[in-house]
């Protein structure tokens, strides 16, 4: 079974994040903040993270590149609002794996989901 890290401040979109995960057969181990993003990669690491922008974006930035230090074989999904090109880019730049605007269509979240662990597992071997 996969495991996916939900870092996202918000309870209500950690709940939806965490029951739609959940009913598809994921573990989901679901965190308020970076820090604790960080702790959650633990010794068994999630097969993504999806990481909630912050609205500073400086944070996700940050975290981001923490995570991608600390695990650089982990795909980090990054959930957030429209946001201009060059902060995207920035993001992909710093490591994440792809972006998904909210609000977003549940089954498109979970295919992108599904292919970058996929894409993950195959470059590991696991296929």
């Amino acid at each position: 079974m996969a495991t996916v890290l939900v870092v996202d401040r918000d309870f209500g979109t950690r709940k939806r994040l965490t029951d739609l995960l959940t009913a598809r057969g994921y573990d989901v181990r679901a965190v308020v903040d970076g820090m604790a993003g960080i702790d959650g990669l633990g010794p068994d690491l999630p097969s993504a993270v999806l990481l909630s922008l912050q609205s500073d974006g400086t944070s996700t930035q940050n975290l981001c590149m923490a995570i991608r230090q600390s695990a650089p074989a982990v795909p980090v999904i990054v959930v957030g609002p429209d946001i201009d090109v060059r902060a995207k880019v920035t993001l992909f730049e710093l490591g994440a794996d792809d972006y998904i605007v909210q609000p977003f269509d549940s089954s498109e979240m979970l295919a992108r989901l599904r292919a970058t662990v996929r894409r993950s597992q195959w470059i590991l071997g696991r296929r």
